[in-house]
């Protein structure tokens, strides 16, 4: 797919692998987020056009291949949790940070220190970390560790296609119905939706409201 330019891969819990690049010679934007089982990726060497790369919430991804082949590329930022920010790939290996340490619930696993080099000895790899140092591990907020799941049948269904409706989540809570990372409409439990929502309603801006779906967010005929 010489053609391809953009790739957006996210809130694939059990997808092991991302196939070898050598297809997408093309490629500039490639954003890999809440891939909960991903280990590692595929060698940067056929997209050297790369411009963008964002990694987001890939607990288990251990290294990155050399990064050389992609030297000039002008964004690149890493949030945590990721394993390599915890297991001496950058360096030292530090086990002790909260982003390092087993999460059941948010199905992030205990770091382990690796046995090998930094940056796998790959100087090109170690330049681009140091030339972004300030955007690498940084943390997402920890209300955001469990908004991992995708959408399900029944928390589509119970929306029933209305947009900012309330609906009842599988373990009681009040949800909004809600397209969130350009997903389908479905239940979601996330507050700052709501608040959102609200805020909106009060102001009388963005999509007009429906009485009777939002009377619980405010909306008045």
């Amino acid at each position: 797919m010489p053609w391809l330019s953009r790739i957006h891969i996210g809130v694939h819990p059990n997808l092991e692998n991302i196939p070898p690049l050598s297809g997408v010679p093309n490629l500039q934007s490639l954003t890999l987020a809440w891939l909960l089982v991903l280990k590692e990726l595929p060698s940067f060497d056929d997209i050297p056009l790369l411009q963008h790369l964002l990694l987001v919430f890939l607990p288990h991804l251990e290294r990155l291949p050399d990064m050389a082949p992609i030297r000039a590329i002008p964004d690149f930022s890493i949030w945590r949790p990721v394993q390599l920010c915890c297991n001496g790939f950058l360096g030292a290996c530090n086990l002790n940070d909260s982003y390092c340490v087993e999460n059941i619930a948010s199905g992030i696993p205990a770091a382990y220190c690796l046995d090998d080099k930094p940056f796998l000895g790959n100087v090109g790899t170690r330049d681009i970390f140091k030339k972004f140092a300030v955007a690498i591990c940084q943390k997402l907020p920890t209300d955001m560790l469990l908004f991992m799941s995708a959408p399900t049948k029944q928390t589509i269904e119970m929306c029933d296609s209305r947009p900012f409706g309330q609906c009842q989540l599988p373990d009681g809570g009040i949800g909004i119905c809600y397209n969130t990372r350009m997903q389908v409409l479905s239940c979601c439990s996330d507050e700052h939706y709501i608040k959102l929502r609200r805020y909106q309603i009060q102001l009388g801006v963005g999509q007009r409201c429906d009485p009777v779906v939002e009377k619980w967010l405010g909306c008045r005929t």
